[in-house]
């Protein structure tokens, strides 16, 4: 059972994912997008050609919920939390040295271009402490 994140791949190509998301928000509000003071997230589709070449190499199994962009602005915060039974995978699309992410107590800075598993089932956090915007690709599954 995976009790820590588990960096999976490095050296990702993101940037056409990356300008797939930009190209479709100004970092304001879309249909289905979910949002507070600090953070926000909407759905993406591996029907979107530079979402499907990064991620379909990485998914291990069907994903159980939508596939997410998820935002955390310059200073945000996710509150501390676990997600019964899920594992998820991060594919990190952008980053800063101030962007945290914290499982059981330990934390990790996930760098640009990187995929991970997380075991979202433990206790988890995000933080960050940087100017700009720290970007994950989210796919989750049932453990």
């Amino acid at each position: 059972m995976l009790t820590a994140p588990e960096q999976v791949a490095s050296g990702l190509d993101v940037q056409p994912c990356l300008a797939a998301l930009r190209f479709r928000q100004t970092w304001g509000w879309l249909p289905g997008m979910t949002h507070d003071w600090n953070r926000m997230q909407t759905e993406v589709s591996l029907d979107d050609p530079p979402v499907a070449a990064l991620l379909t190499p990485l998914l291990p199994a069907p994903v159980v919920r939508p596939i997410q962009a998820k935002i955390l602005y310059p200073f945000g915060v996710l509150p501390p939390h676990s997600d019964a039974g899920r594992i998820a995978l991060h594919v990190v699309l952008m980053t800063n040295e101030g962007a945290t992410f914290t499982v059981r107590g330990h934390e990790w800075h996930l760098p640009e271009g990187t995929a991970w598993m997380i075991p979202t089932s433990q206790i988890h956090t995000a933080v960050n402490n940087g100017r700009t915007p720290r970007i994950h690709l989210v796919a989750e599954w049932n453990i």
